[in-house]
């Protein structure tokens, strides 16, 4: 029994146990107890089952598909190795595995999860299938805290805030994803000016740029961020077979920024027509330099704004006391103001 799993039956032992004290309305310790040790037994039974079955039925083997390893088989094509990923997911044999299978058959929430996927950089823990039950896992979650939140505060039982706490632990971990992206975006953009001089510096002494590449990564293995996790990946694509266009595509898309779109075609433009790359690079990098330079102007110009709103409540109440404190005294004191 995998963590996932354990997780599951303690969020189904609770879930229980708050539905059959209120389907009694006995809310005693050692009713309680009793409803704890008939989820547990149950539970376990159907473990035991599950386990026999395991044990008895034959294992399918995951590893192949029509005699072609998984490693193999996701080399093919990028595009086609995140379908079959987010096709295959973990497998499980539950019928909560089936129902998630159905559940990413939908267009809408498959993009969504593959989005995530993608900006988080591909890795292995957050596959489509993995980010869906652990969402799933989330919002039993937040439905049993609410639950719970409502019965320590005196309230009625209110199904309709079950349902709240169950929406808001699902998005849960879609909000979280996107924040990690954002941060990781912005630590891609933080070196590509200097990461585009150095390409143009390289690619003008002679070498193409796949190797200006991997010349300047051997200069950054000690301090590698985001952007050089991406290179690599784009160099390890197409080392294993990946047409060039397709693996600078890809980083674009986990990226998913302006600036690294836009140096991805300068690329790929290079390689379909064969123009010049070195002075292209020179004016994208200035012209990244200029747009950084602008917008932090415009953030300095909204500074003073955004300062209005903590200066009305917090500075301003401030001194309103410390000038009208020595009329009000004399006021109480004296019954009239003295001057």
């Amino acid at each position: 029994m995998n963590p996932g799993q354990i997780i599951t039956f303690i969020l189904m032992i609770a879930g229980g146990v708050i539905y059959m004290a209120f389907k009694s309305k006995c809310f005693q310790p050692l009713c309680f107890l009793s409803y704890f040790c008939l989820m547990a037994g149950m539970l376990a039974a159907y473990s035991f089952v599950e386990a026999l079955l395991n044990a008895v039925l034959p294992k399918k083997k995951g590893d192949k598909e029509g005699g072609m390893p998984v490693n193999l088989r996701r080399a093919r094509a990028p595009d086609q190795a995140a379908q079959e990923e987010l096709d295959e997911g973990p497998r499980q044999a539950s019928s909560l595995g089936r129902i998630n299978a159905s559940i990413l058959k939908n267009p809408m929430i498959a993009q969504l999860l593959e989005k995530d996927y993608y900006g988080l950089g591909q890795p292995k823990h957050m596959q489509p299938p993995t980010m869906l039950l652990r969402m799933e896992k989330f919002g039993v979650g937040g439905a049993i805290v609410m639950g719970v939140l409502t019965i320590m505060i005196g309230w009625r039982f209110n199904p309709g805030l079950v349902a709240v706490g169950f929406v808001i632990g699902f998005l849960a971990p879609h909000i979280l994803a996107g924040s990690a992206i954002k941060a990781r975006q912005k630590k891609a953009l933080m070196n590509l000016p200097s990461f585009v001089d150095l390409l143009a510096l390289t690619i003008e002494s002679g070498l193409d740029y796949l190797n200006s590449m991997g010349k300047i990564l051997e200069t950054t293995y000690k301090n590698r961020g985001t952007l050089e996790e991406e290179i690599e990946n784009v160099l390890r694509q197409v080392q294993l077979g990946y047409p060039r266009r397709d693996s600078l595509r890809n980083m674009a898309k986990r990226v998913d920024v302006q600036e690294i779109r836009s140096l991805s075609g300068l690329l790929i433009q290079s390689d379909e027509l064969g123009t010049g790359l070195v002075q292209l690079l020179r004016n994208f990098s200035q012209d990244m330099r200029n747009r950084r330079t602008g917008r932090a102007e415009e953030m300095a110009g909204k500074a003073s704004t955004k300062m209005l709103g903590p200066m009305m409540l917090f500075i301003f109440p401030v001194i309103f006391v410390l000038i009208l404190a020595p009329f009000a005294v004399s006021l109480i004191k004296g019954g009239g103001m003295s001057f």
